[in-house]
C-alpha cells in the first residue's frame, strides 16, 4: 500500500458523526498528556501535530507525526491511558469521541473493528520504519527518510502546493525524532538543500523530485 493508503472516507465520517465535540487547537498546545486515562479518542479532522514522550531530565523523543485521519487513543482505550503526549504543530480541527460510543459503534459493526485495527497497524508500521531509520541509518538517509514520508503523507491527503507543503515542524522536532542533535539535523538539512533535494524555509518543504530523492537513499516508499 503506497504511503498507507489513508483509511476510507466512509469511516472517518463515522467517527466524526458519534463525536461529542469539536476542538479547535490553536499552534503549540498540547491537547493530550502523557499518563492521561483512555477515556477518549481524537480524530485529526485537519491540521499538523506530532506525538512525544517527555524523559524526566528534559529529553524528549517525538513518536509520530499527525495528519488529517490520524486516529489517537486507539491504544489507550484498550490499555487504559496514554503512552504518548500529543501536540498541534498548526492549527488543528479534531473530534472528540468517547470511549462508550466507539465501543458502541464496535459492538453494532464489525467492520468498524476491522478499520480500528487497520489504524493501529499502519501506526505500527509507522513506528517499525520510524526504528530502522534511528537504529540503521546514517543521518543522511534518517533525515531524507523522513522528509521524504512527510511528504508523501501531505501529496496522499491532497496537501501539496506545486511540489511544496505546509511544514509546520521545527527542526528540533525532527532531531528528536531521530535521536539527532539540532546541531546535525541543521548540518544534514543543509547537506541535502545543497544537493538540490529539497528546500526548507519560511514554513513549508519544498521537493523538487521526490522521486530523486527515493532513489538516492534507496527509500521503501511503502
Amino acid at each position: 500500500m503506497p504511503n498507507l493508503v489513508p483509511l476510507p472516507p466512509n469511516f472517518l465520517e463515522v467517527l466524526h458523526e458519534i463525536a461529542t465535540d469539536e476542538l479547535v487547537i490553536p499552534a503549540g498546545t498540547p491537547f493530550v498528556s502523557e499518563g492521561q486515562d483512555g477515556r477518549q479518542v481524537f480524530l485529526v479532522r485537519s491540521g499538523q501535530g506530532l506525538r512525544a514522550n517527555l524523559l524526566q531530565d528534559g529529553r524528549r523523543q517525538v513518536v509520530s507525526f499527525l495528519f488529517p485521519g490520524d486516529i489517537i487513543g486507539l491504544q489507550a482505550l484498550l490499555i487504559g491511558q496514554f503512552l504518548n503526549s500529543a501536540e498541534a504543530r498548526s492549527d488543528m480541527g479534531v473530534s472528540v469521541i468517547e470511549r462508550r460510543d466507539l465501543r458502541a459503534l464496535w459492538r453494532e459493526r464489525f467492520e468498524a473493528v476491522v478499520l480500528s485495527l487497520q489504524a493501529m497497524a499502519y501506526e505500527e508500521v509507522r513506528l517499525t520504519k520510524a526504528m530502522v531509520a534511528i537504529g540503521q541509518f546514517s543521518a543522511e538517509e534518517a533525515v531524507a527518510s523522513l522528509l521524504h514520508t512527510l511528504f508523501s503523507r501531505a501529496r496522499t491527503h491532497g496537501m501539496l502546493r506545486g511540489t511544496s507543503m505546509a511544514f509546520p515542524f521545527r527542526q528540533a522536532d525532527l532531531a528528536d525524532a531521530l535521536g539527532l542533535s539540532l546541531v546535525h539535523m541543521n548540518k544534514t538539512i543543509a547537506k541535502l538543500r545543497r544537493a538540490g533535494h529539497l528546500e526548507l524555509v519560511d514554513g513549508r518543504l519544498s521537493l523538487q523530485d521526490a522521486d530523486r530523492l527515493a532513489r538516492t537513499y534507496n527509500l521503501d516508499v511503502t
